[in-house]
């Protein structure tokens, strides 16, 4: 699901208690501070870590095949991926049986040396994937893939769209930090 930072803004002023339920009755505070401010970065925090290492169940991947750059070369696929990507789970190309996982980056010299192996080498059947660095770094995020193939069919990721769209799986609205922010500050 989509959701838009005010509904998630307004949903996690409900769960604080800070929505009024008797409207005769108002507690004001006039000292400067922006509760919703305040709320908003503790939100923001919030989802940027659930991207990151929630349960992919909690999230909502999106193919983002057609947003990615993809080179093929003799010694595999280079497979771009856009800044704003957070974490990528699964890839298929183009001639492949299959989607495989996208394997973190502590593999790649294995995978790397299994490839130069004509008997341990991926095929179609038998593809494989992983990370070329870990997202976050400072270089461009990138997947290398074996065997090459002539394009990518499905590329399996969660991306941050901006600081006004919370893409989610509703289960993951349980996890939503639930301070009293009244008594934080």
């Amino acid at each position: 699901m989509t959701y838009p930072a005010t509904e998630i803004l307004a949903l996690r002023r409900t769960l604080g208690g800070l929505e009024a339920r008797n409207t005769s009755l108002a507690v004001e505070r006039t000292d400067g501070v922006s509760i919703d401010a305040i709320l908003q970065v503790q939100l923001r925090r919030w989802y940027l870590d659930l991207l990151d290492h929630a349960d992919p169940r909690l999230l909502a991947p999106e193919n983002i095949a057609s947003e990615v750059s993809f080179t093929a070369g003799t010694d595999g696929a280079t497979i771009l991926l856009p800044e704003r990507c957070r974490r990528a789970f699964s890839v298929r190309l183009r001639g492949w049986a299959h989607s495989v996982p996208i394997l973190p980056a502590s593999e790649f010299t294995g995978v790397l040396r299994r490839q130069r192996n004509p008997y341990t080498a991926a095929t179609p059947v038998a593809p494989v994937a992983v990370m070329a660095q870990d997202i976050g770094t400072t270089h461009q995020p990138a997947v290398y893939a074996w065997p090459a193939d002539s394009g990518i069919a499905h590329l399996s990721a969660v991306v941050d769209r901006g600081e006004h769209i919370y893409i989610l799986d509703p289960s993951a609205l349980a996890t939503m930090p639930q301070s009293n922010i009244l008594i934080d500050i």
